[in-house]
């Protein structure tokens, strides 16, 4: 399962065909904030494929942390426009 953080609503709908194609299961969060909560509910998680630039109260360097020290068997994909 791969969680795809985005803000953007037409590039999260974008990446998350790209990851329905590449035969996972995608779950989608629009902020950081929304990513962790995510996380909590679901660990078969095993990618967050995240922009680095998200609105939240915390940004998505700090989301990558957070899983590193809360999830180490996750992998963290950060991308940037």
């Amino acid at each position: 399962m791969v969680l795809v953080g985005e803000d953007e609503f037409l590039i999260r709908m974008n990446t998350i065909d790209m990851v329905e194609n590449a035969g996972f299961e995608p779950l989608e969060a629009g902020s950081a904030d929304e990513a962790l909560e995510i996380l909590g509910r679901h660990p078969e998680i095993a990618i967050v494929f995240t922009d680095i630039k998200m609105p939240s109260s915390l940004n998505s360097l700090e989301l990558a942390d957070t899983v590193a020290q809360n999830w180490p068997s996750i992998r963290v994909v950060l991308t940037s426009e």
